[in-house]
């Protein structure tokens, strides 16, 4: 028996997708926060991907990690249009599946993807004389 219950020591926010319809009729999504849960986290894989725009040097760089969350079942069902927020970042469910030695808990794939412009330091580039 798998002892997971002491790893699960980071508090996440597990937010779902809500349908409403708004004054004109329309049917539109909106995300809810449905709990808060006890996790372990683990990075999985890491890739950077430099982007280049109209054939020149900058553009925008992001990476993109998939984490691992491990969390009880019975604390939530995590579906694919769901997404956990942890310490200010947002992790978006690709899939859960339980682990099959002990299940009670199941494993979230998450991806993480965080963007920069490459440009922006150039509004800041500056010489110490200048100060």
């Amino acid at each position: 028996m798998l002892n997971i219950a002491g790893k699960l020591r980071h508090k996440v926010d597990i937010y779902a997708r809500e349908e409403y319809t708004d004054e004109l009729g329309a049917k539109k999504f909106t995300y809810n926060k449905i709990k808060s849960v006890y996790a372990s986290i683990a990075p999985i894989i890491g890739e950077r991907v430099r982007v280049v725009k109209n054939d020149r040097i900058g553009g925008m760089n992001y990476t993109s990690t998939t984490i691992k969350f491990i969390m009880r079942i019975d604390a939530v069902r995590v579906a694919k249009d769901m997404y956990i927020m942890y310490r200010g970042q947002r992790y978006d469910v690709d899939y859960a599946i339980p682990i099959y030695k002990n299940m009670q808990y199941q494993e979230v794939y998450t991806q993480l993807k965080i963007e920069n412009d490459n440009n922006l330091h150039e509004e800041f580039d500056f010489h110490r004389e200048d100060l």
